[in-house]
């Protein structure tokens, strides 16, 4: 959502796709001119293979926007452009790593974590004379 205005999309979970979150080309030119998303270009591209295995495509862009999934907001992700084809957005393994969610295949449904996982850890600091 920018400026209160946001898109609808249609999104694959996908964790054969080790990236964190891809966008459709087309989708993203429209989102771009709908919504004035900046595109920067990659300094280097990333090759991308197909669901065959043999190297597809090159990702030679991307967008940084928010996004909204199941009400759980992340904020300023870099998201790849590429020519997805069916969906506007992949989500991929490292999204559902990141995030520690996982995917109820059953229930067709995301299982979020009810709150974060903290590390405590105290650390004691003893002068020396």
């Amino acid at each position: 959502m920018r400026n209160g205005i946001g898109v609808t999309i249609h999104t694959l979970p996908n964790t054969g796709a080790d990236e964190n979150i891809f966008i459709d080309n087309d989708f993203s030119d429209k989102s771009h001119a709908r919504l004035n998303v900046k595109i920067y270009k990659l300094s280097n591209e990333i090759p991308i293979l197909g669901f065959d295995g043999r190297s597809a495509k090159l990702i030679t862009q991307l967008i940084v926007a928010n996004v909204d999934v199941d009400g759980y907001l992340q904020t300023r992700l870099p998201i790849l452009m590429v020519d997805i084809g069916k969906h506007d957005l992949i989500l991929g393994k490292r999204f559902f790593k990141d995030n520690d969610v996982l995917i109820d295949c059953r229930c067709r449904r995301l299982m979020w974590p009810q709150e974060p996982l903290y590390t405590a850890q105290k650390n004691l600091m003893i002068p020396q004379d």
